[in-house]
């Protein structure tokens, strides 16, 4: 089954399950913040190609019930090339826009929750730099898990989640798939509906 085929099976299985719980419904706006990583590197060189380095995002979405929800993302992340790559020392900004569905269980206050979606990624040298490569765009697949804790009597809840982004990174003498890695933690506003 092809990716897009499986987040429709996904979306159309949260769909119908939405009407059983109408009262759970809420409209919900996320920001986080925290690191960046990669698990992959560009070439077969064991220097790293990317340090480490800080990723902002957020999200607005619509809880369909305490379990199924789905979600529009935005990722923004940045870091600087390393080691035997072209752009060593290029500050890399990345642009993750997407959606995702999202299943979490609840006990009491605190749910665990896990995610897919997909969207596109773009990777673009910072302004100024002589990277050796121009700014692209490729489809990405995204996946990660979370925890959320609702604040009593509030429609405030923390998060703490780990998102992975795939994509094909293609610059001139590179052609490999890349593995990303965000780590977060955060705010929901949720506005029942």
């Amino acid at each position: 089954m092809s990716k897009q085929k499986g987040f429709i099976t996904l979306a159309a299985a949260a769909l119908l399950a939405a009407p059983a719980v109408a009262q759970d419904r809420s409209v919900s706006v996320q920001l986080l913040g925290g690191g960046y990583t990669h698990t992959t590197n560009l070439t077969t060189a064991p220097d790293g190609h990317f340090t480490r380095g800080f990723n902002l995002g957020g999200a607005v979405g619509m809880n369909l019930s305490k379990y199924f929800g789905i979600h529009g993302d935005f990722v923004f992340t940045r870091n600087k090339g390393l080691g035997t790559v072209p752009f060593a020392g290029t500050e890399i900004d990345r642009f993750f826009y997407g959606a995702h569905l999202e299943f979490r269980y609840p006990f009491g206050n605190l749910a665990p929750f896990i995610f897919g979606g997909g969207g596109a990624v773009t990777v673009d040298p910072r302004s100024g730099t002589n990277a050796g490569f121009e700014r692209f765009t490729k489809a990405a697949a995204m996946a990660g898990v979370g925890l959320a804790y609702s604040i009593p009597g509030s429609p405030v809840d923390l998060l703490a989640e780990g998102k992975m982004l795939n994509y094909k990174w293609t610059t001139p003498g590179l052609d490999k798939t890349q593995w990303d890695m965000t780590y977060s933690v955060g705010l929901a506003y949720r506005f029942h509906y």
